[in-house]
């Protein structure tokens, strides 16, 4: 009996052995400071967007513009534009549709608005979409909109 007790004792103590480390480890690191939490650091709130629109140029080579309302919403509007045959040289797409200007008409209701040339014209697809990727990504580190949406228009529709 007496071997029985003292293997339940060795088995206790090593379970409130490893219960304890495992205590220790869940409840902190080795620093002895007991002040608590560092506060996160100060929230970064981007540029402040002035109305109008400003050109630049994205890392892969893209051109791009992008265009704020007097009263911006925090919203961005994304446009891709369509084929544009591959002989012709980079620029910034056409922003008339149907007489109607399609910054203005976004920008209008309170949307910021971006769009991009892509870094290469003709069938690129995949290039296309690298270059909204990164231009999205550089409206969002630049002016942290709240959300983004993006469009496009279909070549055949043109006249």
């Amino acid at each position: 009996m007496s071997e029985t007790l003292d293997h339940l004792r060795r088995r206790g103590s090593g379970a409130v052995l490893t219960f304890t480390c495992w205590v220790l480890a869940a409840c902190g690191g080795s620093s002895d400071d007991l002040s608590g939490p560092e506060p996160p650091p100060p929230t970064d709130e981007g540029v402040a967007p002035t109305a109008g629109c400003t050109d630049g140029v994205l890392e892969h080579g893209a051109l791009y513009r992008i265009c704020f309302p007097a009263t911006w919403n925090g919203d961005l509007v994304l446009y891709a534009h369509g084929y544009v045959p591959a002989h012709r040289t980079i620029a910034l797409p056409e922003d008339v549709i149907g007489g109607q200007s399609i910054s203005g008409t976004v920008n209008g209701l309170g949307y910021a608005f971006a769009t991009t040339s892509y870094r290469a014209n003709g069938l690129v697809a995949p290039e296309a979409t690298e270059d909204l990727v990164e231009l999205e990504a550089t409206v969002r580190r630049l002016y942290r909109p709240r959300s983004c949406r993006s469009t496009s228009h279909s070549c055949m529709a043109r006249k």
